[in-house]
Parts: structure tokens; sequence; C-alpha cells
């Protein structure tokens, strides 16, 4: 990640990646529970941004950036798997330079220089660095999985389309059905952030008025509204992650072993 997006993305408090961002009417944003832990040290008549030190009469109420969580959220997964093990390319054999694609026709990965050279056909079909590429082939015809049939959500080669089990079936091109895939769980993520956000502002008015969350929630009497709340946040938290995700995978193939029946049927109890 370069510096200065880094910088951007850091809370001048605890000098870490923002949690939970939250930005003032100055402009400066930190984490929630940093600048809510400022202002209970600070002097009760008045709180300070600890950035401009500009000065709120009355503490204001926090809320959330929402586009900027998203952001950060982002550069997280993205840093994290930069800082995973990575594949060389196989062409290189006394010295270890990154491969930044594989070749499921050659069951080769390659590197910048050796994939300019590598063979444009329309039978090698390039992914992000893998050694799964027995994974990639059909174990009937041994040949490379390119079509995905809906009926039985499964990823097959050219050949398996014509056998019985798959005949007369709706099969695509496995690109295709990935990219409508990804497209199908956007939606479900933005329903799920739209949960989420709702569960968070029945918490946060939880505060000021006791029993609200209770109400809007029908809790039953005897249900800890602290603790149904947040085992509820992290429920929508885990599949909002887990979508965002899968739609950040570049290899169609990988896209589609994701189950979307399982979002489905996770996403359907929180309603």
């Amino acid at each position: 990640m370069p510096a200065y997006l880094r910088n951007e993305l850091e809370c001048s408090v605890c000098k870490e990646m923002l949690t939970d961002p939250t930005t003032l009417t100055c402009g400066h944003t930190f984490c929630l529970k940093c600048i809510e832990k400022t202002w209970d040290t600070q002097d009760k008549g008045y709180s300070l941004c600890p950035n401009c030190y500009q000065r709120f009469k009355n503490r204001p109420r926090l809320q959330r950036n929402w586009s900027l969580r998203q952001v950060v959220e982002f550069c997280k997964l993205t840093k994290s798997k930069s800082n995973t093990s990575e594949l060389s390319c196989t062409y290189f054999v006394h010295a270890s330079v990154a491969a930044v694609k594989s070749c499921l026709q050659c069951e080769a990965s390659f590197c910048d220089d050796h994939l300019k050279v590598h063979s444009k056909g329309a039978d090698h079909i390039l992914v992000d660095p893998t050694t799964s590429f027995k994974k990639r082939k059909c174990l009937t015809h041994n040949k490379i999985i390119d079509h995905y049939c809906i009926e039985d959500d499964a990823c097959i080669c050219s050949c398996c389309i014509s056998l019985e089990e798959h005949r007369g079936h709706h099969v695509e091109i496995i690109k295709v059905a990935a990219e409508k895939k990804k497209r199908k769980l956007r939606f479900m993520q933005e329903d799920l952030c739209c949960k989420k956000r709702k569960v968070e502002e029945c918490l946060e008015n939880c505060r000021e008025v006791p029993g609200k969350v209770s109400d809007a929630m029908e809790l039953e009497p005897q249900t800890s509204h602290d603790s149904f709340s947040k085992t509820k946040l992290f429920d929508l938290s885990s599949q909002i992650d887990e979508i965002d995700e899968i739609c950040h995978l570049t290899d169609p193939f990988l896209v589609l072993q994701h189950g979307m029946e399982k979002s489905n049927e996770s996403s359907s109890e929180i309603n």
C-alpha cells in the first residue's frame, strides 16, 4: 500500500489503521473508540478535535463514515493477501521471481517477462497464480473446466455438456456465470449492510432511550439486549466480509467454488 494512502487511513490517536472510521464536522477522522475515549478524558464542558483543536461546545453525536470504512476494509484485505507467500515463476530456476499469472493448459506460472512470450491461444487460460492445476481439469475428460451447469451447480468441461447428467441443462461459460454470481452477491451485501446499520443505530439509540432496542427488534423479555445485538452484528459482519472476499476474486473458478446457497441460507436466517 502506498505510504500516502496508509497515512490517510491511519488514526492519529492510536496510530493504527482506522477501525469504525468516524469523521467530525471539522473534516478529521478517527477510530470511533479512540475519539470517544479522548473526549471522555477531556474537560466535560467542551470537546476538542485531537488534530485541529476545534472546540465543540456540546459533544457531537458521532456518525460512522461508511464510505471510508469500505475503503479501509478493502485495503486490509489487500494487505492480508499481499502478506501471503508468493508463487514463483516456473521458468526461473536459480532465482525466485514472483509469478503474476498461471496457465491452466501449460500447468505453469509466469512472471511479467515470461508472460509476454506465452501463447495467446484460446485454450491457454490464464488465472491468478496457483498450484492447483489438477482441480481445474475435468477428472473424466482431463480437459480444462470452462463451463458451469446451473441446474447441478457444478463446474464442468465442454465435453461434459453432452453427458446424460447435464444434457438439456442451462450451461454457461464459466466467466459469465462468475460475473452473474458476483452481481447477485453484491445485491445481497447491500441488503446485509442496510440491516447492519439498523442494528447499530438501535444500539446507539439505546444509550439515550433504555429499552428502545427491545422495542425495535421485538426481543423476548428474557433476552439480553446487548448480547443479542452483538451476536447479530457479528453474524452480519461475517457475511458481509465473506461476500466481499468472493467478489474480489479474479478467478471465475474460485468464485463459483464458494457455495452461494450457504450465503443465501445465512441471509434468510437474519430476516
